[in-house]
């Protein structure tokens, strides 16, 4: 699910509707979960129709892209993940579920190496080839292994795995045609190009920031981390890539996070890599990375509003240390860092989005504006915020959703954009949520 800002705030001129983001948030009818327990329970008697009939009913719940169908003792599915279309059957014997990635009218030996290499890394899933000649992703289990736990979990490794390879396969040979992509909606190139130019300008940006932290590179490597990850958090975000360029995000994002046989100084390295190989790409790769999708699977577990403050707070004591030490650079990197940081990993209800993506309407009012945003609106020619129509944003987004939740927005009172950051951190640190238990900050230093 992606955060269409425009239906948020409400303006008198119509603004643009551009999807941001990726995170997803469903707030199904809790009666949805009864489906998910009827599938347990009719998997353990072996009524297994019934069972997967439940899990469908489940997943349409959570995203209403899919549908079904049943015809004596068959069921026939189909659900939307962005780019690509799942399809599905299942019978007495057996469940199906399978994308078609791309077509191709003769298989080239490196290809067929690399799908190899893909299907050793996959749990469920594996490539082969359809009689319609086309690279197909096919996840299949016979009925009595067919739990509802591991038909979820096969349907979530297939559409990522579909979602990400169309792109990656099609940019990686040019002799692979893209197929079933007549649901997604086109960028038009006025927006590529503001995207484009944006990312080349962030790249400039963060490379002159780098330049001045030289001299601490090896000492405070942590410095420097935030600054990276502030920046490849943004490009997801702001301009939502697909293909190769969120490959590469995702990639960062695993490296830093998740590979501990790299200490920080050598992770930097890979981050900078990165960013260089980001840097050649020329505008035709990027423009063709961009598009947008209306429906998507579910990737984050239950949400927590309370876990952003474990972010916020994970980071609290490195913002203090750089911001008391003057290295403005750092801590600014850092307030991004925490709002890039949730958007990506947690699950957003809408007035959580509206209240994270404001920081980001503030801090590139520039972009936005050419966008077709009016963010004259509340940052002035002067560059100074104004502070009242922020606080009357932040306040109408936050309160179009019903729960027991508060923002305090006094908490904002500079009109100068640095100072901002660091207060709109200190809000995020002090909303009052109920009942907060859970731990899902992320410390870089």
């Amino acid at each position: 699910m992606t955060f269409k800002i425009s239906s948020i705030f409400h303006r008198q001129q119509e603004e643009p509707k551009i999807q941001f983001g990726r995170s997803g948030y469903t707030s199904p009818n809790p009666q949805i979960y009864r489906h998910w327990d009827n599938a347990v329970a009719f998997f353990e008697n072996e009524k297994y129709l019934a069972s997967f009939k439940s899990i469908l009913q489940f997943l349409h719940g959570k995203n209403p892209s899919v549908s079904f169908a049943e015809n004596g003792h068959r069921l026939q599915f189909s659900m939307l993940h962005g780019s690509k279309i799942i399809f599905g059957h299942s019978n007495a014997k057996k469940f199906t579920a399978y994308a078609q990635i791309v077509s191709v009218e003769s298989l080239p030996s490196q290809v067929a190496k690399t799908l190899l290499e893909i299907n050793h890394h996959l749990e469920f899933c594996s490539y082969s080839i359809d009689k319609d000649q086309c690279i197909m992703l096919r996840f299949e289990l016979c009925i009595e292994d067919a739990s509802p736990y591991k038909i979820y979990n096969g349907l979530q490794e297939l559409v990522f795995e579909a979602d990400r390879q169309d792109d990656v396969l099609g940019n990686q040979y040019p002799e692979l045609h893209p197929i079933n992509t007549y649901h997604v909606g086109a960028v038009s190139s006025k927006i590529a190009s503001t995207k484009y130019e944006f990312l080349k300008a962030q790249i400039m940006e963060v490379e002159q920031d780098l330049k001045q932290l030289d001299a601490i590179k090896t000492t405070l490597p942590g410095a420097i981390s935030y600054v990276l990850l502030d920046f490849f958090y943004n490009i997801d975000y702001l301009i939502k890539p697909q293909g190769k360029l969120m490959e590469h995000i995702r990639d960062v994002h695993d490296t830093f996070f998740s590979v501990n046989t790299m200490d920080v100084l050598q992770k930097n390295d890979a981050l900078l890599q990165t960013i260089q190989e980001i840097k050649d790409m020329d505008f035709d790769s990027f423009k063709r990375e961009l598009y947008e999708t209306y429906a998507d699977f579910d990737q984050v577990n239950s949400f927590e509003p309370y876990s952003i403050q474990d972010v916020v707070k994970a980071q609290l004591k490195d913002l203090e240390w750089y911001k008391n030490n003057g290295y403005d650079i750092v801590s600014k990197a850092i307030c991004g860092f925490i709002i890039g940081y949730s958007f990506y990993t947690l699950s957003l209800t809408p007035s959580l989005k509206s209240l994270l993506h404001t920081f980001y309407m503030v801090r590139y009012a520039h972009f936005f504006g050419e966008l077709g945003y009016h963010t004259s609106a509340y940052i002035d020619k002067g560059n100074k915020l104004k502070l009242g129509k922020i606080k009357e944003y932040i306040k109408n987004g936050f309160n179009n959703e019903k729960n027991n939740w508060a923002v305090n927005v006094k908490k904002l009172k500079s009109q100068e954009i640095d100072r901002f950051y660091i207060e709109y951190v200190d809000m995020l640190a002090e909303m009052n949520f109920i009942n907060p238990n859970s731990n899902s900050g992320r410390n870089v230093s």
